[in-house]
């Protein structure tokens, strides 16, 4: 690969819409990655919660998960919506 310096303008300005859409990939990857993380864990510690005060049904799984997905949203939306 040329060194910028020795790139022509249409060459510069191809890389720099690829080096754009690069990181719009790894920014929304990351984000999916960061939900998962969340949602999963509110899950797991409902289960556990659910497990350890022996519950008929799965009240804290539930309960649990849906305040992750709530949460999830609000830590992704934040991210996108502050200008960085």
């Amino acid at each position: 690969m040329a060194h910028p310096a020795f790139l022509l303008p249409t060459q510069l300005v191809a890389k720099m819409a690829n080096q754009k859409v690069i990181n719009n990939i790894l920014k929304y990857s990351g984000a999916g990655f960061q939900m998962l993380a969340i949602i999963l864990l509110g899950a797991w510690g409902g289960t556990y919660l659910d497990s350890r005060y022996q519950t008929s049904k799965p009240y804290f799984t539930m309960a649990c998960t849906l305040l992750a997905v709530f949460l999830a949203l609000g830590v992704v939306l934040k991210d996108f919506l502050v200008k960085k």
